[in-house]
C-alpha cells in the first residue's frame, strides 16, 4: 500500500513548544537500534516543503505560516506538494481535538472538541 499523503497532528502542548522554539521531533522506536524521526520545522522558506535524511523525515513550514497557525483558531495547515517526477504528496498539520469516546487520560492535551462545547448537559 502507499500513500500519497502526510499527515502531523499536535496537541496544545506540542503547538506551544512548536510556536515559541520552531521545531518538534517525535519519535517512533521499532526494536533493536531502528527509528523513525519525524521532525515539523519552522524556516524561511516560502513554501511548505519536505526532506527525508536517512529514516528521518522533516517537514519544514514558513515562519509566517507557524505564527498565524499556532496563535489563531485556524485547526490545519494543507499544502500539496508537486515532485518533479509527477509525484505528489498532501501535506496535512492538524491541531489535535480530543476523542469524545475516550477517556480523559488519553485525551490529555487535546484542544477541546468542537462539539464537546454544543453538548447539552
Amino acid at each position: 500500500m502507499t500513500s500519497e499523503s502526510l499527515r502531523l497532528r499536535l496537541r496544545e502542548p506540542e503547538v506551544k513548544k512548536f510556536a515559541s522554539t520552531g521545531e518538534i521531533t517525535e519519535t517512533v522506536f521499532l526494536g533493536g537500534d531502528r527509528s523513525l524521526s519525524f521532525s515539523l520545522l519552522a524556516n524561511d522558506q516560502d513554501e511548505i516543503s519536505v526532506t527525508q535524511e536517512g529514516c528521518s523525515v522533516s517537514v519544514l513550514v514558513p515562519r509566517a505560516v507557524v505564527t498565524e497557525w499556532t496563535q489563531s483558531s485556524l485547526v490545519g495547515i494543507e499544502k500539496k506538494i508537486v515532485f518533479g517526477n509527477g509525484a505528489n504528496l498532501n501535506v496535512l498539520i492538524e491541531k489535535d481535538f480530543k476523542c469524545l469516546d475516550r477517556p480523559d487520560e488519553e485525551n490529555e492535551g487535546a484542544y477541546p472538541h468542537p462539539n464537546e462545547v454544543c453538548k447539552m448537559v
